[in-house]
C-alpha cells in the first residue's frame, strides 16, 4: 500500500507544479495579451482613417485566426479541467493538488475567454467598414 501511495503522492506532486508554473505564466498571459489587443484598439482607433480597406481587412483575417485559435484552446483546456475534476481524491494531498489545478484552468479558460471575446470585437469594428461599434 505505501507504494501506491508514493506514486499517488508523486503524480500530486507533479501536479501542484504543474499549478504553480501555469499561475506565473497565467499572469504573464494576462499582462501582455490585454497590453497587445489595447494597443492594437489604440493604434486602430487613432489612425483607422489611414488605414486602407485591405489593412483593415489583412487585420481583420489575422484576428479571425487568432479568434480561431483562442477558441480551439478553450476547448481544449476545459475538457482537460473536466477531466482532472473527474480524477478520484486518491488521497488528501492529491485531491488538493487537483482542485489547485482546476482552479488555475478556470483562471485561465476566463482570461482567454476575455481576450477573445476583445478579438472578436476588434474583428467586427474592422469589419464594420471603420467604424467602431457601439
Amino acid at each position: 500500500m505505501s507504494r501506491a501511495r508514493a506514486i499517488v503522492d508523486a503524480a500530486a506532486q507533479d501536479l501542484e507544479e504543474y499549478s504553480e508554473a501555469m499561475t506565473d505564466t497565467l499572469a504573464q498571459y494576462r499582462i501582455h495579451s490585454r497590453a497587445m489587443l489595447q494597443n492594437f484598439r489604440a493604434a486602430y482607433e487613432s489612425a483607422r482613417e489611414l488605414w486602407s480597406d485591405d489593412t483593415r481587412k489583412e487585420n481583420r483575417q489575422a484576428l479571425t485566426g487568432l479568434v480561431s485559435a483562442m477558441e480551439s484552446t478553450l476547448h481544449s483546456t476545459a475538457e482537460f479541467q473536466a477531466t482532472l475534476r473527474r480524477l478520484p481524491a486518491l488521497t488528501g494531498r492529491f485531491k488538493r493538488a487537483r482542485n489547485q489545478a482546476a482552479t488555475m484552468l478556470g483562471e485561465l479558460i476566463a482570461e482567454i475567454t476575455f481576450s477573445n471575446q476583445e478579438a472578436k470585437q476588434l474583428a467586427l469594428d474592422l469589419g464594420n467598414g471603420g467604424t467602431v461599434a457601439a
